[in-house]
């Protein structure tokens, strides 16, 4: 939880998560933007090679559209139709894996994002789902997320990820 505004929210595991040890991590978030209309973006273990890709659905409004981002140096999640007002708040959980990609178990990232609302207002108006990948196949732990704002504003006081791991049996 953020004490005071920042423009990152970072989660560092005391030591890396092993892909041999979990089936996937969940994260529970819970955040505001000082200045809004920004787009809420990530990326794993430090990197920001173009090898991000993101496809979403829009509900904007009662008016249904999808975007997909390919070949990019973080991955976006949320965009400024959700996190539009300062000080407005928005949620969203997260489910990331780290799965083989193909036969000869090179691995990579894929996350999915239920349904991320838009709390301005007497009732949530705006949602997003996305899901995406992060292709690069040398990743066989999560050492690092970072979130950050498109347009480099502070996410608000009090703005929180949970991270939780579930582990294989």
């Amino acid at each position: 939880t953020l004490g005071s505004a920042a423009a990152n929210i970072t989660i560092t595991p005391d030591s890396a998560y092993v892909a041999a040890n979990y089936s996937y991590w969940i994260i529970k978030a819970a955040m505001g933007t000082e200045d809004g209309g920004e787009n809420v973006q990530f990326r794993v273990n430090n990197q920001s090679a173009s090898n991000y890709q993101t496809n979403m659905i829009l509900n904007t409004a009662g008016t249904l559209s999808a975007t997909t981002e390919n070949a990019q140096s973080s991955a976006l999640i949320v965009t400024a139709d959700v996190a539009q007002d300062a000080n407005d708040t928005f949620q969203f959980v997260m489910t990331i894996e780290l799965s083989p990609q193909n036969a000869t178990n090179t691995m990579r990232f894929n996350w999915s994002i239920t349904d991320a609302w838009d709390q301005a207002g007497a009732g949530p108006s705006d949602t997003e789902q996305s899901c995406g990948l992060f292709n690069n196949n040398s990743q066989t732990e999560l050492n690092k997320i970072d979130f950050f704002l498109s347009g480099g504003s502070n996410f608000t006081a009090g703005s929180n990820l949970r991270l939780y791991g579930v582990t294989k049996t």
